[in-house]
């Protein structure tokens, strides 16, 4: 199971999930990646940690298989997107937000 309320993505331990991303401007207007753009969803135990346990780069959806919560302790974790240009431009599309990865009963 995986639900998304405000910025806040909850998914059960071990399961799979889609999030698909509908990217816009400033203006509100759908933006699509340029060649070279490289957009990152990171998921950390703290923002001040080095390590991500989760990196991806994505385009119009993340997408979380099994393997990349199942090793990961239940509990509250941080995530943010991060856009970088093919010229060098950084811009963080969603700022530091709450990842939880919720109890599972089946293994």
């Amino acid at each position: 199971m995986f639900q998304i309320r405000g910025d806040t993505i909850f998914v059960t331990r071990g399961d799979s999930a889609v999030f698909n991303l509908d990217l816009l401007d400033a203006d509100g207007n759908p933006f699509a990646l340029q060649s070279g753009d490289v957009l990152t969803f990171t998921v950390k135990k703290t923002t001040s940690d080095k390590d991500a346990l989760i990196q991806k780069n994505v385009t119009d959806a993340i997408v979380l298989k099994p393997s990349d919560t199942s090793g990961l302790a239940y509990g509250r974790y941080v995530y943010d997107l991060q856009l970088t240009q093919a010229n060098g431009y950084v811009e963080t599309i969603i700022t530091p937000s709450t990842f939880i990865v919720g109890e599972e009963v089946t293994f």
